[in-house]
């Protein structure tokens, strides 16, 4: 099963690509990352390499938090 799973409550966040049980790739945003404007294309970004098509994604996982409502809230739109 091909699992991303969003981190986005915190100040920094990460978009990552599970392979099983097994992590395949993971891309940490930056501090000052703009989550509604970047979060699609660094999903792009980690299955691109991580060498799948966004279509082939199975299961999202989203962090809810504690964190900040907005991170929480574009991150649960992403997934």
């Amino acid at each position: 099963m091909i699992t991303l799973a969003l981190e986005t409550s915190g100040i920094t966040g990460s978009v990552a690509i599970f392979i099983s049980k097994d992590l395949v790739f993971e891309e940490f945003l930056p501090e000052k990352y703009k989550p509604s404007i970047q979060l699609n294309a660094v999903i792009r970004t980690v299955a691109n390499q991580a060498g799948i098509n966004p279509g082939q994604i199975e299961q999202v996982i989203e962090n809810f938090g504690p964190g900040t409502f907005t991170g929480i809230r574009v991150g649960i739109a992403g997934a």
